[in-house]
C-alpha cells in the first residue's frame, strides 16, 4: 500500500465509519523490531484492510489498528497471528469488532495465548454462572410472591403465634 492510498482510505474510514471489521491493540514486541517490520506487516494485509501501528520504544510495544470493510476477516487475523508469532515477547489481548459485536483475540507467544484463551473461558463461564444464578434467584423470588398472593395471611390461631 503506498502512504497517500493508505491515508485516503484510512480518513474514508474515519469520516463514514465505513468499516465491518476492526481490530486492534498494544503487542509487546522484541527488542530488535524496528519501525520496519511494522511497514512489511502493513504491506502485507489484504486490500482493501487500512492500518495504523506506532512503536514505543520505551515499553518495546507496537499499536496496532487495523480495519476493513468486510464482516469476516480471517486474512487479516492470520496476517496478524504470523505478524505476532515472529515478533511478539509476551502475549496480548486484542479488541476485535465486528458489525457491531465486540469479542476478544490473544495474540502473541503461543503458552501466552493458550493462559489468555484458559482465562477467557473462565470468564465466560463464570458469567454464565452468575447469569444463571440470577436467574434461578428472580425464579425464586418470583413464586415466594405467586404463593403469597394466592393466600390470605393465616390468623394468628392458625400459626401458633401466642400473643397474650
Amino acid at each position: 500500500m503506498t502512504g497517500s492510498r493508505e491515508a485516503m482510505m484510512s480518513l474514508h474510514y474515519e469520516k463514514c465509519s465505513a468499516f465491518g471489521y476492526e481490530i486492534r491493540g498494544a503487542l509487546p514486541v522484541r527488542a530488535n523490531f524496528r519501525r520496519a517490520h511494522g511497514n512489511e506487516f502493513v504491506d502485507s494485509l489484504p486490500d482493501p484492510s487500512t492500518a495504523y501501528f506506532s512503536t514505543d520504544s520505551v515499553t518495546q510495544t507496537c499499536l496496532i489498528r487495523v480495519r476493513c470493510p468486510y464482516t469476516d476477516s480471517p486474512e487479516v487475523e492470520d496476517t496478524l497471528v504470523r505478524f505476532a508469532q515472529k515478533w511478539a515477547a509476551a502475549g496480548a489481548i486484542f479488541y476485535r469488532q465486528c458489525m457491531g459485536e465486540v469479542s476478544f483475540f490473544p495474540l502473541g507467544l503461543p503458552a501466552h495465548v493458550k493462559l489468555l484463551a484458559e482465562l477467557d473461558s473462565e470468564r465466560i463461564r463464570q458469567a454464565s454462572e452468575d447469569e444463571h444464578t440470577q436467574y434461578v434467584r428472580c425464579r425464586i423470588q418470583d413464586e415466594l410472591r405467586e404463593c403469597t398472593d394466592d393466600e390470605p395471611p393465616l390468623p394468628s390461631t392458625q400459626t401458633g403465634a401466642n400473643h397474650a
